[in-house]
């Protein structure tokens, strides 16, 4: 009976197969981390939402300092930054967003919008609720525009 081993072309077709499957494992693996990214910003900012209203009725119906559309605060006295659990939740979006998180707050609103991993944004505001939206705030929103 003659010994049966494996020739190099079997070996190296293995070898191949192997790699187009881990590929496809990798791809897959790394399109559900973006989708888990964005559950996470739309979670915090979720948060963000429900303790700005705590910190409205507790503030006297105020949300405080008002600020114009930009990088939401890393320190002052905004609602965005004087709350600790909305400044954590902000932070956190922060961390697993796509760019930058915008944050505006004036008199009797507030709006804050984080870029997706997936694409698009998710904006909160006074109002309740999110929205999906596919472009960058502008100008002096005072609610996520319609989509």
């Amino acid at each position: 009976e003659a010994d049966r081993e494996f020739t190099l072309i079997e070996l190296m077709m293995v070898i191949a197969i192997i790699g187009c499957l881990s590929a496809t494992i990798r791809a897959g693996l790394a399109t559900s981390r973006n989708k888990g990214n964005d559950a996470s910003i739309q979670s915090n900012l979720t948060t963000a939402k429900t303790q700005i209203e705590l910190y409205f009725v507790n503030n006297n119906q105020s949300y405080g300092t008002a600020m114009a559309l930009g990088t939401c605060p890393s320190s002052g006295t905004t609602v965005f930054y004087a709350d600790v659990t909305t400044r954590a939740a902000i932070a956190q979006a922060a961390a697993n967003s796509a760019g930058t998180v915008q944050c505006v707050v004036g008199t009797g609103f507030w709006v804050i919008q984080s870029p997706l991993k997936t694409g698009n944004y998710w904006c909160v505001d006074h109002r309740g609720g999110g929205r999906l939206r596919t472009s960058v705030l502008s100008g002096s929103p005072t609610a996520c525009p319609t989509p």
